[in-house]
């Protein structure tokens, strides 16, 4: 028997409970890990849950934003950057925060496949550049 990929899993228990009422998440749930298991798939479960979330984020305009900083943000500061991020990319947003000391200050700000690096040691790297021409 061909085994049906993770990604498919996740789409379907996505939909599965789209269609349900809370009460019977539970239930479901539980069912879906009986499958995994009657497919010997448990072991695929990390795969599942991470296109699980993926999917559920496309379906509600969700994207998720990588800020990579020096320190971690105040909820302050977060939420006027969720919010300006908001209205430049006409959808919801999801903060991941990573800190890298290395940076020396600022930030770099990635989703999809666009990067801004704001950081001090880009701008470093960019005037060790302009001075050795």
């Amino acid at each position: 028997m061909k085994q049906i990929a993770p990604k498919k899993y996740a789409i379907s228990l996505y939909e599965v409970l789209q269609d349900a009422s809370p009460s019977q998440h539970e239930a479901l749930l539980i069912s879906f890990v009986n499958l995994l298991a009657r497919h010997k798939m448990l072991a695929k479960a990390d795969k599942i849950i991470k296109y699980f979330e993926l999917y559920a984020d496309e379906k509600a305009n969700v994207k998720k934003v990588k800020l990579s900083l020096t320190q971690p943000l105040d909820q302050a500061l977060q939420k006027d950057i969720i919010n300006h991020l908001e209205k430049i990319l006409h959808c919801q947003i999801k903060i991941i925060e990573k800190l890298q000391p290395d940076l020396i200050g600022g930030v770099t700000i990635e989703y999809d496949d666009i990067r801004i690096d704001g950081s001090i040691k880009k701008q470093l790297a960019l005037m060790a550049e302009k001075l050795k021409c």
